[in-house]
């Protein structure tokens, strides 16, 4: 399988390798299947599942797990960069800094991707995947292929698969030096004089005369001696100086005017197809005339796409716009037209901008022609291409950096430094991608940034601050897309997000009154308003606000989870189950799904059914602690002791610094007799959460188990102080109290306490 530039990142990748193998008559159907899912969780924008954090008898703490982010305009924020920044979110969000893992869409992918070479690698000796010209797509995935190679992420990619990368530079030391002692660098430098005469001999040039002059005004570069050797030369006269371009060394032998003039004019696009030769050469040229090109020795093709070799491509776009600046600009102009035109057909089809920043066919037209714009008219196209930086910005980070690569390509090849200057502006990570932050700071100073864009620039800051845990930036911007244009719902059903994330939830919900007022059929708005309201505690509202999302969106599994988990908040065991089955029917690889479904049956007080859903959680992703604690509890419960101490073991390693994991362990020990260690426990967890009652009750209980009565006043009257309105805290210290002698009684309402 062969990839070039034409891929962006890792799912793009994959997806391409995918679509070879599905042409080879392999189909990689489950890992087809997970990228449908994912597709469809972008679709849904953004109804993101958080998971629950806390003892089972309070409420759980959200996470951001993988939101599908209908970012602007219902345009999906993309999945790479999504949930890596909201793991950083959760990091810093208010209480909920110990939130499980978020999904990684990249790393789920991968895993089903790996799994299935696995299975199609059985039937071949190799499966050989090449990344050519490495120096660009290197940026993009160099971390991504080290993971898939190196094993330990993603899991052991089969013995007969082969990696190749193909670049001008070096594998970059800080993403690859571990990998050295298992890769093989072969450096692709000119030819020995034995390698360079053993090609000609292959191409029948065998008179030392020309062999001599070849090798001479070669330099013995691979490309050049190819191309030298390619016609044959009668005699030394009859190879050309390289140096005179790449042009002239072929077209003496090309004697075709019209073949001649295709040469030049199919390096100017950055790949050529059928219909771009017609466009360029010939309108009236058949299909299969194209193919003549791939005889040419500069020229790779590869699915009915030709590229020039760079070295080659270069000299003829230095040659075509040094001879004439005029014919340079009409060519070009020529080409964006003609993806243009394919743009107005793809758009009566795709007539929402959000969706065409989806659609991977109108992605590549529009960016060609952008391409082509720049070439020709850099600064008549400067704000146009910035405002095509603000949609790709607002669909993901990739689509972004893409935006930015293609400027500095542009800038490149025409010679402009002023539009690469532009591309640096903008800015780039270590990583490749373009940080939208950035990007976004440096469009917004733009003067003359139309209104609309100005306010979709905000409206997309403000949700990359919100996904960073920056909620009082995202405020800003979103009061300011707000200001801008008052009008669009999103940009009140962002800002009510995320007030919602800063605990404002009566502001959230006015925002998001507003913004169902202005898209009463957008079930996200009613889902998210749904989510406020079952924070606030008005269970009633949340299930009127999720039986709507779902009356619109009947086959979106997160509403079908919510109003389950507000079932599960009122006691409706029966009908939160029915929305965790539907949840789970439309989303069974879910983690999340089957692990609330685990905690209903946990309520319920089903404690086996619990363990299966929390031992498929657990399979689907066995590296977040609050699984292992639920399944703890759930052992627990069933008299387990010594499961429920390996899962709460394992939830602390995962998570030390988690006061769930170590009250729950405090309980397991306290309940099998071993006071001192269960102290241990309990102590930390009033360490990490001093103000949390149940903490100190637990602690309570287990001094009065061990006899110490008086501290467990201490911390039973610290639970009541905490939370005077729950009566099991004034019940054990009447308890202790019925214990102890000269301990004096208070009325408190709330059962009998010491004053």
């Amino acid at each position: 399988m062969l990839l070039d530039d034409s891929v962006h990142g890792p799912l793009e990748a994959m997806k391409a390798i995918s679509d070879q193998l599905e042409g080879q008559g392999l189909s990689m159907n489950a890992f087809n299947r997970r990228l449908g899912d994912l597709r469809q969780r972008q679709k849904a924008a953004e109804y993101t599942l958080p998971p629950g954090e806390g003892s089972p008898g309070t409420e759980a703490v959200a996470h951001a797990g993988l939101t599908a982010a209908g970012a602007v305009l219902g345009v999906p924020l993309g999945v790479d960069s999504l949930a890596r920044s909201a793991g950083q979110a959760w990091g810093q969000r208010r209480d909920r800094r110990d939130s499980g893992l978020v999904l990684d869409p990249v790393s789920d992918l991968t895993k089903a991707f790996v799994k299935e070479l696995d299975e199609l690698s059985r039937d071949w000796t190799w499966v050989v995947l090449f990344f050519d010209v490495y120096e660009r797509t290197g940026p993009a995935l160099d971390r991504w292929l080290r993971d898939l190679v190196w094993g330990e992420r993603y899991g052991e990619l089969p013995l007969k698969v082969l990696v190749v990368m193909s670049g001008q530079g070096r594998l970059a030391p800080a993403v690859w030096g571990e990998m050295t002692p298992f890769m093989e660098e072969v450096v692709l430098d000119s030819f020995t004089e034995e390698e360079a005469r053993d090609l000609l001999a292959r191409k029948g040039v065998t008179d030392e005369d020309i062999v001599t002059t070849v090798l001479h005004l070669s330099g013995r570069l691979p490309v050049l001696v190819d191309m030298l050797a390619s016609h044959q030369p009668a005699d030394p006269g009859a190879v050309i100086d390289p140096a005179e371009s790449a042009v002239e060394r072929f077209l003496k032998w090309e004697d075709d005017p019209v073949r001649r003039q295709a040469i030049l004019d199919c390096a100017l696009p950055r790949e050529v197809d059928a219909d771009i030769y017609r466009a360029l050469a010939n309108p009236d040229a058949e299909p299969s005339t194209v193919n003549w090109l791939r005889s040419l020795p500069f020229i790779t093709s590869h699915a009915g796409r030709y590229r020039y070799h760079d070295i080659v491509r270069d000299q003829i776009l230095r040659l075509q716009r040094t001879r004439s600046a005029t014919d340079w600009t009409h060519r070009h102009t020529t080409l964006a037209d003609y993806h243009a035109h394919q743009l107005a057909a793809l758009e009566t089809v795709v007539p929402e901008i959000g969706e065409r920043w989806e659609n991977d066919q109108w992605r590549d037209h529009r960016a060609a022609e952008m391409y082509h714009r720049l070439c020709a008219t850099p600064h008549e196209t400067r704000l146009t291409v910035l405002q095509d930086c603000v949609h790709a910005a607002a669909a993901n980070v990739e689509t972004l950096s893409r935006w930015v690569r293609l400027i500095r390509e542009a800038g490149r090849d025409s010679g402009q430094t002023a539009v690469t200057g532009w591309a640096d502006t903008l800015g780039t990570s270590d990583s490749g991608e373009t940080d939208p932050e950035t990007a976004l700071r440096e469009i917004l100073a733009e003067p003359f940034l139309p209104t609309t864009t100005r306010a979709l620039a905000h409206t997309a800051r403000g949700y990359y601050r919100h996904i960073a845990g920056n909620h009082e930036q995202a405020l800003a911007d979103l009061d300011r897309a707000i200001e801008l244009q008052p009008h669009n719902a999103w940009n009140h059903h962002w800002r009510g997000t995320t007030h919602n994330e800063l605990g404002n939830h009566n502001q959230a919900i006015v925002d998001l009154d507003r913004a169902i007022e202005l898209q009463p059929h957008n079930a996200m708005g009613h889902h998210w308003r749904g989510r406020v309201y079952h924070e606030l505690g008005n269970y009633d509202q949340a299930l009127a606000d999720l039986d709507r999302a779902i009356e619109l969106q009947p086959h979106n599994a997160w509403n079908h989870h919510w109003r389950g988990r507000v079932h599960l908040e009122l006691g409706n065991y029966e009908q939160a189950l029915a929305d965790l089955d539907r949840a789970i029917e439309l989303q069974p690889h879910n983690a999340w799904n089957h692990h609330w479904r685990g905690r209903v049956h946990h309520a319920a007080g089903n404690h086996s059914q619990a363990l299966v859903d929390l031992d498929r959680a657990i399979e689907l992703q066995p590296h977040n602690e609050l699984r292992h604690v639920w399944r703890g509890t759930t052992h627990h419960k069933l008299g387990n002791q010594q499961q429920a101490l390996a899962d709460l073991d394992r939830a602390i390693e995962l998570q030390p610094h988690n006061a769930v994991g170590h009250v729950w362990r405090g309980r397991v020990h306290h309940a099998a007799g071993n006071h001192s260690q269960a102290l241990v426990d309990l102590d930390r967890a009033i360490e990490l959460q001093p103000h949390n009652a149940w903490n100190h009750h637990w602690r309570g209980r287990v001094h009065h188990a061990a006899g110490n009565h008086s501290q467990a006043l201490v911390d039973l009257d610290r639970a009541i102080e905490l939370q005077p309105d729950e009566e099991a805290h004034g019940r054990w210290r009447d308890v202790i109290c019925d214990e102890v002698e000269g301990c004096g009684d208070q009325e408190t309402g709330r059962g009998r306490t010491v004053g």
